[in-house]
């Protein structure tokens, strides 16, 4: 200006290339992804093989670590020796007590054995007492026939003495535990006392054969004579009237044999009763066996049968 002031024009600012593309577009914000759900877990079908059982073993597990001295070495190897020392242990104790409880269920069975057995024992002995009775009559009526005298009436076959059926006793129990190992649980001198009633009752099953033997060849005989087979459990008898000499001496010598293996398989019965009831009373030692059997024998110990029931 004239008196030297300036003039200050009040000019704008250049435009910045951002003002003179005019006004700034505002861009949209982009869509978030969403996540997708994850795949259900595939259930367990019937194809797919179950996982495996765990094992009924004790396991010993040492801590996972490194092992970097001498000193961790041994300490790892004792950790692991008294794991295997005590899991050992454990097993062991689980078993002992499980065999013992065996072990005394198995002599529980045995001793019930031997008191049903000693019933059964009895009432065959009273049955065969009376078999036998009734087979002397019977052969009485032979005898007189043979003799030509005087001929007593023969018993009826529907006598009650004539019932020929006496089952045999067993050891059911003494024998599954000798075929399933078990028998092995018990002590030395429990395993020497039931195998001598085991051998007392090896020689009644011999006894019992022969009577069976000795009724069928009676059967076997009558079967020449009478097509009619006898009442169950009876001895059916053959007529003497209708024999001849030779035929009245075979049936003779056929009842006599009955008679004989009745008497053989009663003692052999009663041998085994005996045997039984020594156990029953306490006796836990062969010994012991012996000398209870020689108190209830008593006066029989002269018989020419073998007294102690014993097997050689």
């Amino acid at each position: 200006l004239a008196d030297g002031s300036f003039f200050v024009s009040a000019s704008k600012p250049p435009p910045t290339p951002e003002a003179s593309a005019g006004p700034a577009t505002v861009k949209p914000p982009r869509p978030r992804k969403k996540k997708s759900p994850a795949p259900p877990k595939a259930q367990a079908t019937g194809d797919e093989e179950p996982a495996e059982p765990m094992s009924e073993h004790p396991h010993v597990h040492v801590p996972q670590e490194g092992i970097h001295s001498w000193r961790e070495f041994f300490v790892h190897i004792a950790i692991v020796s008294i794991g295997l020392l005590l899991a050992i242990g454990l097993q062991q104790t689980v078993e002992f007590f499980h065999h013992r409880g065996q072990g005394a269920q198995l002599e529980e069975q045995m001793r019930q054995t031997f008191v049903t057995n000693s019933k059964l024992i009895d009432d065959n002995i009273k049955k065969l007492d009376a078999y036998r009775a009734y087979l002397i009559d019977v052969r009485l009526v032979v005898d007189a026939r043979i003799g030509g005298g005087s001929v007593p009436p023969a018993p009826a076959v529907s006598d009650p003495r004539n019932f020929n059926f006496i089952p045999p006793p067993d050891l059911g129990a003494y024998e599954a535990s000798k075929a399933n190992g078990t028998v092995a649980l018990l002590s030395l001198d429990k395993i020497r006392l039931y195998d001598r009633i085991a051998a007392s009752k090896g020689m009644m099953e011999v006894e019992f054969q022969r009577y069976l033997g000795a009724m069928s060849a009676l059967r076997s005989f009558r079967s020449r004579f009478e097509s009619t087979p006898g009442a169950r459990f009876r001895l059916a008898q053959v007529n003497p009237a209708h024999l001849s000499a030779e035929e009245l001496i075979e049936y003779r010598v056929l009842l006599g044999n009955i008679i004989g293996a009745a008497e053989g398989f009663k003692i052999r019965l009663r041998n085994l009763d005996l045997n039984s009831r020594a156990i029953l009373d306490g006796a836990q030692t062969e010994g012991e066996l012996r000398v209870a059997l020689e108190k209830s024998l008593g006066d029989e110990a002269s018989m020419s049968e073998p007294t102690s029931g014993i097997a050689p």
